[in-house]
């Protein structure tokens, strides 16, 4: 069946796993489409020594939820909230999760949120002051770019195609094994006013333009479609 079926690879890892499950060389490459919003975050107000972070993503352990918390558990100043959002796909991980939320401090509010609908994504994002994803990997990471496009600030691994984002304000790619970056990154969002967060807001979005440029991917996505034969 294979044979007659040109693949399309949005990374290196899906080129390769091609071509080792499907012995086929008819891949053409072309980035994922990301969701396109008018809602943009608001920094009208931001207290220095508070903060609210988000995770939006199914609870397994790729994603790793489980090391957020660990970080979060070792703020010392200030007070912060974070809140989870995502289906349970991994019970006994969610367990590991809960173990470890239990031990919190008071100045550390933890929030299971259940799991939301795609639609309202960009409205729940806008309302938190960054995105905390220390996913092991992705291919592309959706929740990323919704995160940037609203101009939600992101805390992320660097295994994902945003790794870019340390050229600006918009937010952290950090490699996993180095935890306490993770902590001061946190610390850096708890610390910040609210004029710093416009800036950040500010490179968050510009980011997310230059990284998508949707007019040059609309026209690499007509010229693969013209070109198959």
């Amino acid at each position: 069946m294979s044979r007659n079926v040109i693949f399309q690879s949005t990374s290196d890892e899906e080129t390769n796993g091609i071509k080792k499950y499907f012995s086929s060389n008819r891949i053409v490459f072309l980035n994922n489409v990301p969701t396109l919003t008018k809602i943009r975050k608001d920094y009208s107000t931001k207290k220095v020594g508070e903060a609210k972070f988000v995770f939006v993503s199914r609870i397994v352990w790729k994603k790793n939820l489980l090391f957020a918390l660990q970080v979060i558990s070792r703020v010392n100043d200030g007070s912060l909230q974070f809140d989870i959002y995502g289906s349970i796909e991994e019970p006994q991980y969610w367990e590991e999760c809960q173990k470890f939320i239990n031990n919190f401090s008071d100045k550390i509010k933890i929030n299971y949120c259940g799991v939301c609908k795609h639609d309202d994504i960009p409205i729940i994002l806008a309302s938190y002051d960054a995105l905390f994803f220390p996913t092991f990997s992705e291919n592309y990471g959706h929740i990323i770019a919704e995160s940037l496009s609203v101009g939600l600030p992101i805390i992320i691994s660097d295994q994902t195609p945003w790794s870019n984002i340390n050229s600006t304000k918009g937010g952290w790619a950090i490699p996993l094994k180095n935890e306490d970056m993770y902590l001061k990154a946190v610390e850096s969002i708890i610390g910040c006013s609210s004029t710093e967060m416009r800036s950040r807001v500010e490179d968050s979005i510009a980011f997310f333009r230059k990284f998508t440029n949707v007019d040059s991917l609309r026209d690499d996505y007509l010229e693969s479609f013209s070109s198959l034969k």
